[in-house]
């Protein structure tokens, strides 16, 4: 279409010159003229073309590189969102994990909702019970010594073989000097829970049976039961 249109701005202005070096009269130098003028305007009509065609292939690539962009972005956050699912967690999984959390550090020690305690700390604490763990299970007494001789005559001196060797055993067994303070903590946190979730039964029991006074009495008396078994761990 474009050389079509070339073609007849060329065979315009070309006609038009020939009218004006042959014709004298005035009314066919207009009519030369005015093939003339649409010849110019045509040309002015093709260029506007060819530059409103260029303006519409760019609006086009435009229109492209964004509908690139955007599945690009659709497939980038479907890919998020099937990594974020996969890690994800309903309700009833979080409260469950929290109450786990909160089981674990009051088991090692920890308050349940302290700010101050890191994953490094449980972790620390963790690892210092299966280290006195690993240390106890290696513990043996010396097979040379005072110790051993003590052993011994607890053995021969018993009557029957099998209270000789109890005795020889509990000798040898008390010999064997760990330090567990880790552990001894831990067992002593498991003990002071478990004093009180008894002492928390008997008081429902209590209240139940028992007359508001006779209650409170009994009750008082577990308190200072289980502070003095506090104060002894410690």
């Amino acid at each position: 279409m474009e050389s079509n249109i070339k073609g007849l701005v060329a065979a315009g202005h070309e006609m038009a010159s020939e009218l004006k070096a042959e014709c004298g009269a005035v009314d066919m130098r207009s009519v030369a003229k005015l093939i003339s003028d649409l010849a110019t305007q045509l040309e002015v009509q093709l260029v506007r073309a060819n530059a409103l065609a260029e303006d519409q292939q760019k609006a086009i690539e435009s229109i492209k590189q964004a509908d690139a962009a955007v599945k690009l972005a659709h497939e980038k956050f479907s890919a998020l969102a099937a990594e974020n699912g996969r890690y994800s967690m309903s309700a009833g999984q979080a409260d469950q994990r929290m109450a786990e959390s909160r089981a674990v550090r009051s088991a090692l020690g920890f308050q349940e909702d302290a700010d101050d305690v890191s994953p490094s700390d449980l972790v620390e604490k963790i690892q210092s019970l299966i280290t006195e763990q690993e240390i106890l299970r290696s513990a043996h007494p010396q097979p040379l010594g005072p110790i051993m001789d003590l052993a011994i005559d607890a053995f021969n001196s018993a009557e029957m073989p099998e209270t000789g060797m109890l005795n020889a055993f509990f000798i040898l067994r008390d010999s064997i000097r760990v330090d567990t303070q880790a552990t001894d903590a831990f067992l002593a946190e498991i003990e002071r829970k478990a004093i009180r979730k008894f002492i928390n039964s008997i008081e429902h029991i209590l209240r139940d049976k028992l007359s508001p006074y006779d209650t409170e009495e009994m009750l008082e008396a577990m308190r200072i039961f289980l502070e003095e078994q506090s104060g002894e761990q410690k």
